[in-house]
């Protein structure tokens, strides 16, 4: 009777999953409604249809059908069919696919927010271990996907001597720009401040200031000019913003109906000012705090602790590191002198709304032209239907995605002296994107998974998906010219900075971490402030509240989540 339960709910949830298919792509097209082939044999493929789509894992599937259309998986069967349901809702991320991923008939996933460890202990994953460190000799290549494994993915996802699953996707929050505005505008600095001009370049032959690198040209190999003209500070973002308003066009926007996806560009700043050593004690707690902020003035000045030795017992003192209260104090500058669009904080704004809103601002004679947008790098590619709509709705081609010019704007430097540091700029991978193979998927389709996995990490695949999405996956390897010239500038600028940054993993196998994942997760409930009676779980929501300032806020974080929550609630789960 159990049995045929358990058969009954796994049968509602194809169905149910089959029309989630349906809302967007009919699931006669892609989801769990192809029709089977039984000469075949199937492997079933969810993927988590946000940002990313799922349109680069159809063209690979046919890829892959062709590769191996004349291999044998199972007895009388010859080649592989490869079933894709893209999911429109989060049930395959999280603790969603935790909870369920006993009764989902699916036996691959491609998605995200996914607590690695806790999934490992759960006996949830395959052990991928074969098909990660084995060369991909197959596919005329010496090395493994493992060896195109960035160092801290290796930390992350090995564990045990195991690999139970791989990094997905790559994605940064942060400021995207638009490059033809700037260059039209010359909202670019001169690298003369004193040149009559408010220090902005006249024209596009100026001589640029070395924007946040610090540095111009090529160092020791390394081309340090993309940042060139760009604000090198706050305050230069700020003066930036002034200029913009002086000629009438509206600094930035972002989504007012999602404002937690603000909080992950405060990370990201957070992350940016701290390091990658201070930023990763948030994750690991072992190790020195150099700049915990002791007080700070009425007028945003700090004063600094001396340097702490951070373990599990004392972990919540990083609520005070001092790139927490400089990140808050940017984006309360941008509310308090209202550097921000009109819909900015519509409640109804979505996402893609305030993506539409952007796009549409510098075609439109009766909008107020938008300069810069708040998002995450898949934006581009989650805006490809509007890009499409603008090119039929009479704007033509110079509206097409492969037309525009955007690029995700290097952080600028708090202060003056971190400027002067001269750092690389530290970008946060966010998500916990993953790719994996479920532990229940049956033995004799293991290899078929195996394939389609080593498949899909080869250097070819790596490039299709590259091209197919316009941002990196999170693996080292090259793009050639064929495939760059396929790319838009967004695209293209996105990979550059995949391949000289300096990227953060925001995990552990930190037991203080992994066991308390949802709140540690460093660009959400990190964030959480009280402030006298009042609690506020978004920074942007509570700056803009009467009272709150980036003073307040900041400290309202220790009130929030300070000696007494870190005890009850995170160190009770060691």
């Amino acid at each position: 009777m159990k049995k045929f339960i358990k058969m009954v709910c796994a049968f509602v949830l194809a169905f149910s999953t089959c029309l989630a298919g349906f809302s967007l792509y009919g699931c006669s097209r892609d989801g769990s409604g192809e029709t089977i082939d039984p000469s075949r044999t199937q492997l079933y493929v969810a993927v988590f249809n946000g940002g990313y789509g799922s349109e680069w894992l159809q063209n690979a599937k046919v890829r892959f059908e062709e590769e191996f259309k004349d291999k044998s998986y199972e007895s009388g069967k010859k080649g592989a069919q490869i079933i894709i349901t893209p999911y429109l809702d989060r049930s395959i991320c999280s603790t969603s696919l935790y909870n369920n991923m006993d009764l989902n008939p699916n036996e691959m996933f491609f998605t995200e927010s996914i607590p690695y460890q806790e999934f490992v202990t759960g006996g949830k994953f395959l052990d991928i271990t074969e098909a990660v460190t084995t060369p991909l000799t197959e596919f005329g290549e010496e090395k493994s996907i493992e060896d195109k494994m960035f160092p801290y993915h290796i930390e992350n996802f090995k564990t045990g001597g195991k690999y139970y699953a791989l990094p997905y996707y790559e994605a940064f929050h942060g400021i995207i720009y638009d490059v033809d505005m700037f260059e039209d505008e010359l909202f670019y600095f001169a690298l003369d401040k004193n040149n009559g001009n408010g220090g902005f370049i006249f024209d596009l032959e100026d001589e640029r200031s070395y924007g946040p690198d610090g540095r111009t040209g090529v160092i020791d190999g390394v081309d340090y000019s993309a940042d060139d003209g760009l604000p090198a500070t706050y305050e230069e973002f700020y003066q930036l913003c002034d200029r913009m308003k002086e000629q009438g066009i509206a600094p930035i926007t972002w989504s007012g109906g999602y404002p937690s996806e603000v909080t992950k560009t405060i990370s990201a700043l957070h992350a940016d000012y701290e390091g990658a050593e201070q930023m990763m004690l948030n994750l690991t707690f072992d190790g020195t705090a150099t700049d915990l902020v002791d007080t700070v003035d009425e007028n945003g000045n700090i004063t600094l602790q001396e340097p702490v030795e951070i373990t599990a017992e004392n972990g919540y003192m990083l609520q005070r590191q001092a790139g927490k209260y400089y990140a808050l104090d940017f984006f309360d500058t941008i509310i308090e002198r209202e550097y921000y669009a009109d819909l900015t904080f519509n409640t109804s704004q979505s996402n893609t709304g305030a993506q539409e809103e952007y796009l549409y601002s510098r075609f439109s004679s009766s909008k107020t032209p938008i300069a810069m947008l708040v998002d995450g790098t898949y934006w581009e590619n989650e805006a490809s239907g509007i890009f499409t709509d603008m090119v039929n709705g009479g704007y033509g081609q110079a509206a097409a995605k492969e037309n525009r010019r955007f690029a995700l704007m290097p952080y600028p430097k708090a202060t003056q002296e971190k400027l002067d540091e001269q750092t690389s700029p530290v970008f946060m991978d966010i998500n916990y994107s993953t790719s994996l193979v479920s532990s229940r998927i049956e033995e004799y389709k293991i290899p078929l998974a195996y394939d389609l996995l080593r498949f899909l990490h080869t250097d070819e695949e790596l490039c299709e998906y590259t091209v197919a999405t316009n941002t990196p996956k999170p693996f080292q390897y090259d793009l050639g010219e064929e495939y760059l010239d396929r790319m838009t500038y967004y695209g293209r600028s996105l990979y550059e900075m995949h391949s000289t940054g300096n990227i953060i993993y925001p995990s552990s196998n930190s037991p203080v971490f992994y066991r308390n994942f949802s709140n540690l997760t460093p660009e959400f409930r990190p964030w959480v402030s009280t402030i006298g009676t009042s609690s506020y779980n978004v920074p942007i929501t509570g700056l803009r509240a009467s009272g709150v300032d980036a003073k307040a806020y900041f400290d309202g974080l220790m009130n929030a989540r300070g000696e007494t929550y870190w005890r009850n609630n995170i160190l009770i789960n060691l």
